[in-house]
C-alpha cells in the first residue's frame, strides 16, 4: 500500500496580467505556472487578468500561449530572449506581474516553374541565420506546402530576416 500523497499548497500567489507587445491585455490566453513540486495552469479573463493561489515558498516560472502570438515567458524582454523565475516567500502575495506576447510572424508567396506556372505541392522552408560555436549557419525555422495556386503561408515565426527555400 503506497502512502498517498497530498497535493503541495500554501498561502502564497501569483497574479498578473498577459499583454501584447503594445501592452493591450490579451484574453483567453493560457498561463502556465510550474516550481516546487507545483503545476496549474489557467486562462487570461476579458482583462487579461491571472491567478495562482495556495502557493508554497518555493521557485516558479510562469508561461503563456495565444494564437497569432509566440509563446512568453514572465521576465522575457523581447521574443527570442528567455524569461527568469520568480522566488516566492512564505504566504508572499505577488501581483502585478506581467507576461508580454510578441505577434508571430508570417511570410507568404506563390512558387511559380520555369514556365510560368503556379507549382504544387512544393515544399516551402523558411531558413534564418544563427550562430553556433562561432559559425554562421542557415537554420530551418518553418515550413509549408503550396496549394493548387502555388501559395505558401508559414506563420508562428520570430520577426526577424529570412531565406525562402522551395524544392
Amino acid at each position: 500500500d503506497q502512502p498517498q500523497r497530498l497535493p503541495v499548497a500554501g498561502k502564497g500567489s501569483l497574479s498578473g496580467t498577459v499583454v501584447s507587445e503594445t501592452g493591450q491585455p490579451i484574453k483567453n490566453a493560457r498561463v502556465s505556472m510550474s516550481g516546487n513540486a507545483v503545476s496549474r495552469s489557467t486562462t487570461t479573463d476579458a482583462s487579461g487578468a491571472f491567478v495562482f493561489d495556495k502557493l508554497p515558498e518555493g521557485r516558479f516560472t510562469l508561461s503563456a500561449t495565444r494564437q497569432r502570438y509566440l509563446p512568453g515567458s514572465y521576465g522575457q524582454k523581447r521574443a527570442e530572449r528567455s524569461g527568469s523565475a520568480i522566488q516566492l516567500a512564505d504566504a508572499q502575495q505577488l501581483k502585478d506581474l506581467t507576461i508580454t506576447l510578441f505577434s508571430a510572424a508570417v511570410i507568404t508567396g506563390t512558387i511559380y516553374g520555369d514556365d510560368g506556372e503556379p507549382v504544387q505541392n512544393a515544399q516551402v522552408r523558411a531558413l534564418r541565420y544563427t550562430m553556433r560555436t562561432g559559425v554562421r549557419r542557415l537554420q530551418n525555422t518553418g515550413s509549408s506546402s503550396t496549394d493548387d495556386r502555388g501559395v505558401y503561408r508559414i506563420y508562428g515565426l520570430n520577426p526577424g530576416d529570412y531565406v525562402i527555400s522551395a524544392n
